[in-house]
């Protein structure tokens, strides 16, 4: 008797379980309040990585901030190497910045009168030429956060796309917890504790509502069957239409909204990020956790082209490269064309890349700094016509008479936010083949091992 009654209680147990919803709750405690309080602290904002892309450069006058006295926002403008700001919304200029870096707070008013303090982050970005001139690019940046709490978790709401209003889905980020190394994209849906709600944002950031999600729920483990051994993501961001939900690793609590998924964006540290490219959509069911299978085996993402004949940049091989020695040359013959791999691609298709924080002024970044030696092999597949022994040669062996070649591309040095730059691409004319040939770059990563690109072209003269 004891035995049958301990064994009514378990299943009176999970029966509770299963009501209250292990992968969602049926109940529906009401909506709760959360408040958040404005934090200028750039300290910690800056070891956030977040989803934005491309800081802003300073071009059209005016920062889009919510001021009333001008619809624009708050004026900035350029006087040479200075950088002049309204930071009190009168239209007139009262900073003057002339550091590499600086940040200025602005009061802002919000429709209804509601006021409130903003800080940016501006800082010089490279040069803009004007004429012969050189003058500092400057960028901005929001440098400061809305701070709250709810349900024991710690919640951070970032303006990520820099207008004031911290209630822009999609466009703006978020920070689940404490010890959360990453931000993700601003959602509707976010995950606390042991439950998935929904939350409702003024566009001040000050305040929020909290209710429990009432949608069905699956859920989705993104570490189980990660093959990324010398990196792991900080928070990973899928997307259904316009639903984002970010999953952080580490937590038992990453619930997701039945339906179909794709891959939005995963930040690994400050540099590393990833995006779908390829990747196949991800199918949450009711009541089951699915395994998101990504990573490697690696390899370089570069698209080669084929030109028939047109024009070759001549310059001197990266690892002499002085810029800006270019000059042009039109050829009747055809030639292989890249640019050098900016990204890496996983087994199932995602992209790997750098975050454009870390480009050089020519918009180069690679996904991982300790890439620095391209090997370039161009060979015949079969012998050229009218000769026997051709296969397997190498076709862009370095002292071409008519272009510079190189099977060796320096890349270190190169990829910084100062001279000398990656100016160019990878260039082969192929003069007297005709057939098949072999393109084949490598590299080697201290994150994604070797690195090899390979592809076969038909070459007619």
């Amino acid at each position: 008797m004891k035995y049958r009654l301990a064994f009514l209680a378990g299943l009176l147990v999970c029966g509770c379980l299963i009501s209250t919803g292990i992968f969602g709750a049926d109940k529906d405690d009401g909506p709760k309040e959360i408040t958040f309080q404005y934090v200028a602290d750039w300290s910690i904002l800056k070891n956030i990585p977040s989803p934005c892309l491309e800081p802003p450069e300073i071009m059209d006058d005016y920062l889009p901030l919510p001021n009333p006295h001008h619809s624009k926002g708050f004026r900035a403008f350029t006087d040479n190497a200075v950088l002049k700001v309204d930071s009190d919304g009168d239209t007139k200029a009262d900073k003057d910045i002339k550091k590499k870096e600086e940040l200025v707070t602005f009061d802002i008013v919000y429709e209804g009168g509601v006021k409130g303090k903003y800080q940016m982050r501006f800082w010089q970005n490279g040069v803009n030429y004007m004429g012969a001139q050189k003058v500092p690019r400057w960028c901005y940046q929001r440098g400061g956060f809305m701070k709250g709490q709810a349900e024991g978790e710690v919640i951070l709401l970032i303006d990520d796309n820099n207008n004031g209003f911290y209630n822009d889905y999609g466009e703006d980020a978020i920070v689940i917890g404490q010890n959360s190394k990453g931000a993700g994209r601003l959602s509707r849906f976010i995950n606390l504790k042991d439950s998935m709600y929904e939350i409702t944002i003024d566009t001040t950031g000050t305040k929020a509502q909290l209710k429990k999600c009432a949608e069905k729920l699956g859920r989705i483990n993104i570490e189980k069957e990660l093959n990324f051994p010398k990196m792991k993501p900080v928070v990973l961001t899928l997307k259904s239409g316009d639903k984002y939900i970010n999953i952080f690793p580490g937590r038992k609590t990453n619930f997701l909204p039945v339906g179909e998924y794709e891959f939005d964006q995963a930040i690994f540290d400050q540099r590393l990020r990833a995006r779908a490219g390829a990747f196949p959509k991800i199918t949450i069911e009711e009541g089951k956790e699915t395994m998101m299978k990504w990573g490697g085996p690696f390899k370089l993402l570069l698209k080669p082209s084929l030109e028939k004949s047109g024009q070759l940049v001549i310059f001197i091989p990266p690892a002499e490269y002085k810029p800006p020695a270019l000059n042009t040359k039109i050829v009747e013959c055809p030639f292989i064309k890249m640019s050098l791999p900016t990204a890496v691609v996983g087994a199932q298709g995602e992209e790997y890349f750098g975050s454009p924080e870390f480009k050089d002024e020519k918009g180069f970044c690679l996904p991982d700094a300790t890439i620095d030696l391209f090997m370039v092999a161009i060979a015949a597949k079969e012998p050229a016509q009218g000769v026997k022994t051709a296969k397997g040669k190498l076709l862009n062996k370095i002292g071409n008479q008519f272009v510079d070649n190189w099977v060796k591309i320096d890349m270190s040095g190169l990829v910084e936010k100062k001279p000398p730059y990656w100016d160019g691409y990878y260039q082969c004319p192929l003069y007297d083949y005709k057939g098949k040939i072999g393109i084949k770059v490598s590299t080697k990563s201290n994150i994604f091992g070797e690195l090899v690109f390979e592809q076969e072209m038909e070459i007619q003269q």
